[in-house]
C-alpha cells in the first residue's frame, strides 16, 4: 500500500515529467514557428500580385492601380489580359519613391 508521502512523491515525479514534456513541446513549436517564418519570407519575396492584390497591400483602390498602368507609372507586366506585379519590384519602387 502506497502512503501519502509516496503518493505526494509520486504526484511530484509525474508532474516533473510532464513539465519537461511540455517544455520540450513549447520549444518545438517555436523551432516550427521558426521555420515557417523562413519559409513564408521566401515564398512572399518571390509573390507575384494581381491587381486586386497590390490594390489591398498598397492600400489604394483598384481604379488608381490601373490608372498607374495605364500611365506605366509602375513596374508590371501583361499576360494576355491579366496584369501582374512581382513583389521585388514593387518593392524597390516603392523605395525609389513610386516613381
Amino acid at each position: 500500500m502506497i502512503t501519502d508521502n509516496g503518493t505526494n512523491n509520486l504526484r511530484q515525479k509525474l508532474l516533473s515529467i510532464v513539465q519537461t514534456w511540455m517544455e520540450e513541446i513549447e520549444m518545438e513549436k517555436q523551432a516550427l514557428h521558426r521555420e515557417n517564418t523562413v519559409i513564408n519570407e521566401k515564398e512572399n519575396k518571390n509573390k507575384i500580385f494581381s491587381v486586386i492584390e497590390l490594390a489591398d497591400y498598397l492600400g489604394v483602390s483598384m481604379d488608381c492601380i490601373y490608372a498607374m498602368v495605364r500611365e506605366r507609372q509602375i513596374p508590371h507586366v501583361r499576360i494576355r489580359r491579366r496584369i501582374l506585379f512581382h513583389r521585388e519590384l514593387i518593392e524597390e519602387w516603392i523605395k525609389k519613391g513610386g516613381v
